[in-house]
């Protein structure tokens, strides 16, 4: 079996081991959770952040600065 197979896979679907979450290039099937427990569940709270979007939080928690390159040879 593939990967992708697995999203085709009738008893996974039929137990609801997918949901489809809304991200900003449009719906994605993402696999769920795979336990469930009565008194902490599990969710699927939304996509990963898009590439970079973290960074400037990431470095300001860190102390450090985001220095965002100006020049012709440094963005081509």
């Amino acid at each position: 079996n593939s990967p992708d197979a697995l999203f085709d896979d009738p008893h996974l679907n039929a137990v609801g081991m997918f949901e489809t979450i809304d991200t900003p290039h449009g719906p994605v099937k993402f696999p769920g959770v795979p336990t469930w427990f009565s008194r902490t569940p599990g969710q699927v709270r939304g996509p990963a952040p898009e590439l970079g979007a973290d960074t400037a939080a990431v470095l300001d928690e860190l102390g450090l600065t985001a220095q965002v390159p100006t020049s012709d040879a440094a963005v081509g």
